[in-house]
């Protein structure tokens, strides 16, 4: 399984993936389905030179971890090394309105 490298915090602009220890993803905020975060991974590897940081509750055995992170490695924002994992209490930039 690839692995991605280790982000200590996340900063604006990253896009972020949360995935519950339960399995619910979460694309910025937003709950996904699996053919979704392939889709969006697809299409932010095309648009976007900004970094993508995945985050999962319970770290290293979570049980979706495998299929996730194949999933995303396929991307072209993973290819061009833009996926970070980071902890799941990790800090998260304010949320300015």
């Amino acid at each position: 399984m690839p692995q991605f490298p280790h982000a200590r915090s996340l900063v604006n602009g990253d896009f972020n993936l949360r995935v519950t220890q339960d399995g619910v993803m979460r694309w910025n905020g937003a709950t996904i389905s699996m053919g979704e975060l392939r889709t969006f991974a697809r299409q932010f590897g095309e648009a976007s030179p900004l970094r993508l940081v995945v985050q999962f509750e319970g770290e290293k055995a979570h049980p979706s971890r495998a299929t996730i992170v194949n999933a995303l490695a396929e991307s072209e924002t993973c290819r061009q090394g833009r996926c970070f994992e980071a902890a799941w209490n990790a800090h998260r930039p304010p949320v300015v309105y």
